[in-house]
């Protein structure tokens, strides 16, 4: 391989690797040309990055978004209003609140009745490269959270702890 050829392959991968994104990277000789081809490619997940999967990917929160924006809204006591609001960039935030919300456990077969519904929640919206995605945390009642079909139940411990973690974001705002 050329000085040039290395030098490149080392400068291309620093600079993937600088966005935080996960990569696949090889090395070919082209059969025809004799000359060596790189290929970068995206690997399935990473920050910023939406699974190819989505069908099989049973996860909260699928890969890491790009951006999460998060919208409190108050319960039946004044009427259901928007209290709140907060748009999240931080790679750390974001990784620890995907972290937080897969946590949560599945719910187990049967019925649930949910008293004390009062209508209270958090809304996020995940933003990745090519598409949004919308979570809706019920704070009261039975404490569920919400991707389409996938839902997590955000009682006990774990779930109580990414409440307060959500509410103390947005009211720093």
């Amino acid at each position: 391989m050329k000085p040039f050829t290395v030098t490149f392959i080392i400068l291309a991968c620093l600079a993937l690797f600088s966005y935080g994104a996960t990569y696949a990277f090889s090395v070919h000789k082209s059969a025809r040309s004799g000359a060596f081809m790189t290929t970068t490619q995206l690997t399935e997940t990473g920050y910023c990055q939406y699974p190819n999967i989505p069908a099989k990917n049973h996860d909260l929160v699928p890969g890491i978004p790009c951006e999460m924006t998060l919208f409190r809204y108050s319960g039946l006591s004044g009427g259901i209003r928007l209290v709140g609001s907060i748009r999240l960039h931080d790679h750390a935030v974001l990784r620890r609140l995907t972290s937080a919300f897969n946590a949560l456990r599945s719910p187990g077969n049967g019925n649930y009745n949910c008293p004390d519904d009062n209508g209270s929640k958090i809304v996020a919206i995940l933003k990745y490269q090519y598409q949004s995605l919308r979570l809706t945390f019920d704070l009261s009642g039975c404490a569920t959270v919400r991707r389409g079909d996938v839902i997590r139940l955000a009682l006990g411990h774990a779930g109580a702890r990414l409440a307060v973690q959500l509410e103390r974001l947005i009211a720093r705002r």
